[in-house]
């Protein structure tokens, strides 16, 4: 990243945040709805909620694919963390209707998702109630960024999360 007088360019102008290595996303399954939600890389290098969630009905495919690529697509480096973590409002909490996130995780199923170059990866998460959620890096699988549809893959990534 040029340096500018000291200063990343980009707390300069934001909208010119860096664009980070890969894309990230999130799939929540919890009931009938799948929340997708965004995930961008902080300044301090790790990863958070940003942006709206869409929320897709389970039956439609169309519907999680395309939130599924336009998360992917907001998805960016360079982000401000928030300097005050109690007052944050999580975004998937939020499309949720959920305050804590302990509430949220009971009965909830992730998906993590990250574009790189030309493949999109797939982890699937377990639920460990109190101890949150886990990859279950072995279960993991990739295919190719340009398939027409990802909602296969986004449904046998749930599957494995059990």
């Amino acid at each position: 990243m040029k340096q500018l007088f000291g200063r990343r360019r980009d707390a300069l102008h934001p909208e010119k945040a860096a664009r980070p290595k890969n894309r990230a996303a999130q799939v929540y399954l919890r009931g009938d709805k799948y929340f997708v939600a965004t995930s961008s890389q902080t300044r301090d290098g790790f990863w958070m909620a940003d942006g709206s969630v869409a929320v897709i009905g389970k039956g439609d495919a169309a519907g999680l694919n395309r939130a599924v690529r336009f998360a992917l697509q907001r998805s960016k480096g360079g982000i401000q963390a928030p300097k005050d973590w109690s007052a944050w409002k999580n975004p998937v909490l939020e499309a949720a209707g959920y305050k804590r996130f302990s509430a949220f995780e009971k009965g909830a199923l992730l998906v993590g998702i990250d574009e790189k170059a030309d493949r999109i990866s797939f982890m699937p998460y377990e639920n460990l109630g109190k101890e949150g959620f886990h990859g279950r890096v072995e279960l993991a699988f990739e295919v190719p960024a340009d398939s027409p549809d990802l909602t296969p893959s986004i449904e046998i990534a749930f599957e494995n999360c059990r």
